[in-house]
């Protein structure tokens, strides 16, 4: 192996592990916030669910879900009246990603499957 070669290589090998270390803060930092988020009262932390609350009327504003029986998971994001609007997810059947979005009467607005 020449000079020039170890040289990429060792450069190759500090951008990684800078990549990696810069990775591991990012990861740390958002689990650190999900807890403050439970410690604090807005976060409720269920077998499948995380629910976080709005602070004034404790309706769910946000609800991240897996099941396990069928590997599907969705982000949903409900209004301050507690109706949801936005559903990100993955389907059951195929894993493709589907998006909705839902009028003030809980009616279907736009779906998106790719």
């Amino acid at each position: 192996m020449s000079e020039s070669s170890i040289e990429a290589l060792s450069l190759r090998m500090d951008r990684l592990d800078r990549e990696n270390r810069r990775l591991k803060r990012i990861v740390l930092s958002l689990l650190l916030a999900v807890a403050g988020l439970g410690v604090a009262g807005a976060a409720t932390f269920e077998e499948r669910e995380i629910l976080i609350r709005d602070p004034n009327n404790n309706a769910v504003r946000i609800k991240l879900t897996t099941n396990p029986e069928n590997g599907s998971a969705g982000i949903e994001i409900y209004d301050r009246q507690g109706r949801r609007r936005i559903v990100l997810g993955t389907r059951a059947d195929d894993d493709l990603p589907g998006l909705f979005y839902f009028d003030q009467n809980g009616n279907s607005k736009r779906q998106d499957n790719d």
